[in-house]
């Protein structure tokens, strides 16, 4: 009886030590997570920015289109910072602040816009929101044009 109560106590303590231990997860928020907000203006729209690229209807983005924007970072760590999707497209970029401060980021586009006209997209980043206008050119129009004055 005396072995059957130690044998019982034995696997009660190695079962419950486990429990004990922290477990690292991402969902619980136990990564070093960037802090920080977003610039924008008195409107939300993020200050500054810069749109690169050309923004056709039907013709697919590349690493080419993209948006930079400023970050104030407080804590440096890992992040994320993207975009709805809008007219068939969308932006994104995720990393690595390892510095606080003001930060430029590029944020990538990815998709294909459907149609000509002016797009919002509200950006969000450790729950501030800035806003960006992207202008669609029409469908075959090939970009602004280039030209030579003699």
């Amino acid at each position: 009886m005396k072995q059957t109560v130690c044998f019982l106590l034995f696997i009660g303590i190695v079962t419950l030590i486990p429990s004990c231990f922290k477990e690292e997860s991402l969902e619980n928020g136990n990564v070093n997570t960037a802090k920080g907000s977003l610039q924008s203006d008195g409107n939300e729209d993020c200050l500054p920015k810069t749109i690169t690229g050309v923004y056709e209807a039907g013709t697919s983005l590349t690493s080419a289109n993209f948006i930079s924007i400023d970050v104030n970072v407080s804590t440096a760590g890992t992040y994320s910072i993207v975009s709805d999707v809008v007219n068939g497209y969308s932006f994104k970029s995720s990393g690595t602040f390892n510095t606080t401060g003001i930060q430029t980021i590029n944020l990538i586009a990815t998709g294909k816009p459907i149609a000509a006209g002016t797009n919002d997209f509200s950006i969000s980043f450790d729950g501030t929101v800035c806003m960006v206008q992207v202008e669609v050119l029409p469908n075959g129009s090939g970009g602004p044009a280039t030209y030579t004055l003699q």
